[in-house]
C-alpha cells in the first residue's frame, strides 16, 4: 500500500478472495483512513472497470497470479 500512495479519504477496490493477505491489506487501508470497495472474485474486467470509475478508487488490489488473463484484460481497459 505504500507504493500506491493511498491517503486518508481515498478508496481501494479489492477484487480478490477474502484470504489472510487481503484482510491485512484492508486493515492497513482502514488504518490509513482509506475505504475499501469490494468486488467478488467472479466479477469480470468490465464490471471492475465500471466500479473503479463509479467509486473513484485510486488503487486496485487483485492477485495477478490468480489469472494472467485478468492482468492482460485490465491493462487493455
Amino acid at each position: 500500500l505504500n507504493e500506491s500512495r493511498l491517503r486518508p479519504g481515498d478508496a481501494m477496490l479489492v477484487w480478490n478472495q477474502k484470504d489472510f493477505e487481503t484482510m491485512v491489506a484492508m486493515l492497513a487501508a482502514a488504518k490509513l483512513g482509506a475505504r475499501c470497495v469490494m468486488m467478488p472474485p467472479s466479477a469480470n474486467v468490465h464490471q471492475v472497470v465500471r466500479r473503479l470509475a463509479e467509486s473513484k478508487c485510486r488503487t486496485l488490489m487483485f492477485d495477478p497470479l490468480d489469472s494472467q488473463e485478468r492482468d492482460e484484460e485490465l491493462r487493455k481497459a
